[in-house]
């Protein structure tokens, strides 16, 4: 435009503020002459600065070159780079012409400049977001909510829609969509409403078919209009990957199902129909059925179906024989070749032909049947059918495949487990039950005896033992004695009613719980009548002989009130009545021994033997069998009481248990027997191994790994000449803590003996987990070694057992030269007894190494007295 610099300040400026942030004027030579404006005002430009200076000086140039735009043209518009004093860069559009003097000669030039930096920053963002828009490879579309027209549709939707931008821009967006416009509208306003809204559905492509797309729109006020911006993402193969995780979801689901299925059954029977019910939980499947071989028949028939037409399947059976047209069908093509058969088009296929009406009457449009193999022989088939065609695939294949395998998994778990079911009903029977007369043992009657207790009824035990047993045995042979014992046990359950208890306890006594006993008047009839039948003749080795019983009985709660005791109390009666003339029984009472008065004192000096160091240890060697060295030495304890004189271990010992002293005996038996052995060494004798007792509650002790390790520390003794013995019976209250707390002392480099091996009734494989270095026969087995053959037998499998196990095997309580023969003769590693050598003082085995010693050196070979 024109200015007229005639015109009045006040006018000029008005229409500079109006049109423009300043309005300038230059010379000739292009030096400022004039600056004035908004620009000026808000302090943007010093005009001072400016006056006289060419616009290069001060910022100004286009946006190729610097300097002024001047030209010859009347009014002509550039747009022109202006780098402030600040080192900001804005841009000015610039109007200017060319000023003339009177002659018309050029005299200069004059313009109006506007600001246009904000406009131009945005031009240039809407720019890069249309072409981030236009790489997007989702289909953007902008429409104006207002005009319901299209400002902006981005290259790829104009790609996959087959359609030209020009078309949209032409077009409303309802057009395009084929949808009605007040539909549309009302979508829009509800996307404005809630500010965004995603939805799913398909969308027509360009080049002919459909996609999944997910549309996203969001709505945006700009400039006082609101604008709806679309953003539609192709989804379809995301879907067509959710479909198929579902389905193999559902396949997977399936599986579960059956294998839960698997462990809920507990028959064949089951398994195959829980199998099936699980299978048709797919919604994929129709009907699922399980066929097994009939062999006698030659056919396959149906164990198991589920699903909405199982009663049509139900009935099937499936001819094998060749003759038969419906044995070509899928079953029967899966069993006979033994691999999987598919019909994904069912009524279409030719292989099942013979089976199409079925087929169409039930529904079918595909299906697929696995062999079931077993052992590399196939015994059935699994067949799945469904109302679709195409129903299973790979997948699904290798999901009935798996089904199949499982299942026949199933199958040897329960024929294994019926089979573990029987073994451990029999083992289970053999642990609690006599393997000779099938009555309960010892541990079962035990349990019996501590359950009545419990419910504090009245009851009575009565302890029998068979007169003159050994002779009938030892004269008739174990087979006679086997018999008879057999004999007995029968009568004795045929004595009394089921509710009681009949049990044996080992050799030839047995035990007879009855309960609710209220006096002796109760129990006299059953103890004649026991004593009557007993007495009846048996058959043995085809003569009659007849045998009498000695029973003693005690009576709860009057005798006493904890199941040893009762036992004991009962013993002691027996052994009255057969001292009375055997055949007999007798009732517990005080005065068969003054049992109080004698616990009372043993008690009372007890508690002070360690105190006042009444207690003494004696040393008895060990001699290995291979060269009769001196191989070791057991500590055992003796008291000698200043009042009672010297008590024998088997009247203090149990009552050091009850009372709980036994530990701290104990202490002072393991710090007492490491002390004497230093104290040898250091008087020049050879190092020995020094076998210590140790007891049940001792073995339950916290505190007996640490104080074995402390002594060991104290007296400076090496670990392994300490060994450790512990009794079977008392490893076998309870195996895994006695397992745990042997493994400990082990990690100390101690020795570990089991005592009294043969009479705790541990099983090989307890025996093969502990952690121990010996076995030691009990005594009870080598009394008549010479002449029992049972004993000899007990001892010769010990003896075996060891060496099988790699532990050291020794005999306790050799006493004869015969004993000592049969050892030696089994390779029986050790032996420790009177034969060899009795328990004496510290001096005595000190003086019995020492000339052992001797004697070793020299080569001469002699028994030690």
């Amino acid at each position: 435009m024109r200015v007229n610099d005639s015109q009045q300040p006040g006018d000029l400026g008005s229409l500079v503020a109006l049109v423009s942030d300043f309005y300038w004027r230059c010379d000739q030579a292009g030096r400022f002459t004039q600056v004035q404006g908004a620009a000026v005002e808000r302090g943007d430009i010093d005009a001072q600065a400016w006056i006289g200076r060419m616009p290069a000086d001060v910022g100004l140039g286009t946006t190729d070159r610097a300097g002024w735009p001047f030209c010859e043209q009347p009014v002509s518009e550039h747009l022109v780079r202006w780098i402030v004093a600040d080192g900001s860069l804005r841009y000015l559009n610039i109007a200017a012409e060319c000023v003339r003097d009177e002659n018309g000669a050029p005299d200069g030039w004059r313009g109006l400049a506007r600001d246009v930096t904000r406009h131009r920053r945005r031009y240039r963002e809407l720019k890069q977001l249309r072409s981030a828009i236009d790489a997007s490879h989702d289909m953007i579309f902008v429409i104006d909510r207002e005009s319901m027209r299209f400002l902006y549709v981005n290259d790829i939707a104009c790609e996959l829609t087959g359609h030209p931008r020009e078309t949209f821009m032409a077009s409303t967006p309802a057009q395009m969509l084929n949808v009605d416009p007040g539909v549309l509208e009302a979508e829009y306003d509800r996307v404005i409403a809630v500010g965004r809204l995603t939805v799913e559905d398909r969308s027509r492509l360009g080049r002919g078919g459909s996609m999944i797309v997910e549309r996203r729109r969001c709505a945006l006020f700009v400039e006082g209009r609101w604008v709806i911006v679309s953003i539609v993402h192709d989804i379809t193969d995301r879907k067509l990957a959710e479909q198929a995780r579902d389905r193999l979801s559902r396949m997977y689901a399936t599986l579960s199902a059956t294998n839960e299925a698997l462990l809920r059954a507990s028959t064949p029977e089951m398994l195959y129909q829980q199998v099936c019910e699980a299978a048709v939980a797919n919604d994929d499947v129709l009907v699922a059925a399980t066929l097994r071989l009939d062999e006698q028949e030659n056919v396959l028939r149906v164990v198991g179906v589920a699903g909405s037409i199982a009663n049509e399947v139900r009935e099937l059976v499936i001819p094998l024989d060749s003759e038969s047209a419906r044995s070509d069908g899928l079953a029967g093509r899966c069993f006979l070749q033994g691999n999987t058969q598919i019909a994904d088009d069912y009524l279409n296929d030719a292989r099942v032909m013979p089976w199409h009406r079925i087929g169409k009457r039930i529904g079918l449009r595909s299906a697929a049947a696995v062999p079931i193999v077993k052992e590399d022989r196939t015994i059935g088939v699994m067949l799945l059918m469904a109302d679709q065609k195409n129903a299973f695939g790979r997948d699904g294949i290798r999901l009935i495949e798996r089904m199949a395998a499982n299942l026949v998994f199933a199958l040897d778990n329960l024929e294994r487990e019926a089979w573990r079911r029987e073994s451990e009903k029999h083992i289970e029977f053999l642990a609690t039950h006599d393997a000779l007369t099938g009555l309960p043992n010892r541990t079962l009657f035990n349990q019996s005896l501590a359950m009545a207790i419990d419910a504090d009824e009245r009851f009575a035990v009565l302890f029998i033992d068979l007169d003159r047993f050994k002779f009938i045995n030892d004269s008739l042979g174990h087979e006679a004695g086997d018999q008879l014992l057999q004999a007995v046990a029968g009568r004795l359950r045929s004595c009394v009613r089921s509710a009681h208890m009949v049990a044996r306890l080992g050799g030839d006594e047995f035990v007879v719980l009855i309960h609710e006993v209220a006096d002796r008047a109760d129990i006299e009839p059953l103890a004649g009548r026991i004593l009557d039948t007993v007495l009846e003749a048996v058959t043995l080795n085809g003569h009659d002989y007849r045998v009498t019983a000695s029973i003693g009985i005690s009576l709860y709660p009057q005798d006493a009130r904890d199941a040893s005791s009762l036992l004991k109390q009962a013993d002691m009666a027996m052994y009255c009545a057969k001292d009375e003339g055997k055949n007999k029984f007798q009732f517990y009472a005080n005065e068969l021994e003054d049992r109080s008065l004698v616990r009372m004192r043993l008690e009372n000096n007890l508690r002070c033997a360690l105190e006042k160091k009444q207690f003494q240890l004696a040393y008895q060697a060990k001699i290995s069998l291979a060269d009769s060295r001196i191989v070791g030495v057991e500590a055992l304890l003796r008291w000698r009481c200043e009042e009672l004189g010297t008590v024998l271990p088997g009247q203090f010992l149990p009552l050091a248990e009850e009372l709980g002293l036994i530990v701290p005996i104990g202490r002072w038996v393991l710090e007492t027997a490491c002390e004497q052995n230093m104290a040898w060494q250091r008087a020049g004798l050879p190092p020995v191994r020094i076998a210590v007792n140790i007891s049940a509650v001792q073995l339950a002790d916290q505190t007996l790994v640490s104080h074995v390790r402390s002594v060991l520390e104290r007296t400076g003794m090496a670990p392994d000449l300490l060994e450790l013995e512990i009794t079977e019976t008392a490893v076998m209250r309870d195996v895994a803590s006695a397992l745990a707390l042997l493994a400990e002392i082990k990690k100390l480099g101690v020795m570990i003996a089991i005592d009294d091996f043969g009479t705790g009734y541990s099983s090989l494989t307890q025996l093969r987990d502990l952690p121990v270095d010996t076995l030691k026969i009990d005594r009870s087995f080598v009394n008549e070694l010479a002449t029992n053959s049972i004993d000899q037998s007990i001892a010769r499998a010990i003896i075996t057992m060891g060496k099988n196990l790699s532990l050291n095997v020794i005999a306790e309580g050799v006493e004869t030269e015969a004993q000592e023969a049969f050892l030696r003769a089994e390779a029986c590693d050790d032996m420790q007894g009177f034969y060899f050598s009795r328990p004496g003082g510290a001096e005595v085995f000190a003086e019995l190494l020492g000339g052992h010693v001797d004697t070793t050196r020299s080569g001469h070979e002699r028994r030690v007295l």
